[in-house]
């Protein structure tokens, strides 16, 4: 499979257990409802970061139910390595969409593009979803960088977004200086 590939079954595989779980829940819940944009409570991380996406939630409006779909399964592969257009090395691993796992080695010049990358995708201004559609083609949550060991590390919740929301993104890493981007598991000391 080429990396085109792996990201896109992995994605529609898990697009597909959402839809699964939303039919299930939505037998006993007719009112079960995707990617509802909430903010967590918790005023000491940027707003950006607080904001999220819940995989379903159902039930009665004055007892909400959150539910979060996981998959049993990745796709198995050995770490596969290529060269991006702009010139930053891929290195892909075993990976979850709904917990994209991304390790950046270089200089980073500023995390502006990252987060104008997550408003846009996290579709904070509401505009990327159609009337009566469950899914929006959205990212779920993206987390703050940090640095480990030399290392920025990224959490994204890709959600229902799909592989354009993906490139963009190696662009945007690429574009802020990133040299090297792991995806997948735990990077390699």
């Amino acid at each position: 499979m080429t990396v085109t590939e792996l990201f896109q079954k992995e994605r529609d595989d898990y697009v597909s257990e959402l839809e699964s779980c939303l039919a299930e829940l939505r037998k006993t819940s007719p009112e079960a409802v995707t990617e509802v944009l909430v903010e967590v409570n918790s005023p000491e991380t940027p707003r950006l970061f607080r904001l999220t996406r819940p995989d379903i939630i159902s039930g009665p409006t004055g007892d909400p139910k959150i539910s979060r779909v996981v998959k049993d399964e990745t796709i198995q592969f050995t770490t596969y390595e290529t060269m991006l257009s702009k010139g930053a090395k891929l290195c892909l691993r075993p990976f979850r969409w709904d917990g994209l796992e991304v390790y950046l080695t270089g200089r980073i010049s500023s995390w502006e593009p990252y987060e104008a990358w997550i408003n846009k995708w996290l579709d904070v201004s509401e505009v990327m979803g159609l009337p009566g559609a469950d899914f929006a083609g959205v990212i779920h949550q993206a987390s703050m960088p940090s640095e480990q060991d030399g290392r920025w590390h990224l959490v994204i919740d890709m959600g229902s977004a799909g592989l354009d929301a993906l490139n963009e993104l190696l662009g945007v890493f690429q574009s802020i200086g990133a040299e090297i981007i792991e995806i997948g598991g735990e990077a390699p000391s």
